[in-house]
């Protein structure tokens, strides 16, 4: 089902009004070359507001008639789309609670909002 932009701004909206006051700001950094063409670490992508949750993944394994549930837990950080959260690409990464987080995938729904999905980087 494709929403109509209308449809989408009035989610948008809604979302920033019940979302927005536990976003942080999230400085977002890129390795990559530079302007001169130079390999450098912690480039400058944007700062966004992000609201940072644990996301639950099922797995059920089927065993002679038996089966088990096993939960595991991902890091997950939920934005709200706007032209600043567009600039990010996979691979792109930041800091948050003295823990750096890689985004591995972005996680678009509908294009109202990414829930991101987040590797834990020692």
């Amino acid at each position: 089902m494709r929403w109509d932009e209308t449809k989408k701004q009035r989610i948008r909206r809604q979302l920033v009004r019940k979302v927005a006051p536990f976003m942080k700001d999230i400085i977002i950094l890129r390795k990559g070359e530079n302007i001169f063409g130079e390999y450098e670490e912690d480039q400058y992508v944007c700062t966004v507001k992000g609201y940072y949750h644990k996301g639950g993944t099922y797995i059920t394994n089927f065993i002679n008639d038996g089966a088990n549930l096993n939960r595991n837990y991902e890091d997950r950080l939920l934005f709200i789309l706007d032209d600043e959260v567009k600039k990010i690409k996979e691979h792109d990464y930041f800091k948050l609670d003295d823990v750096i987080y890689e985004i591995i995938d972005k996680g678009n729904i509908e294009d109202i909002v990414w829930d991101t999905y987040l590797k834990r980087k020692e």
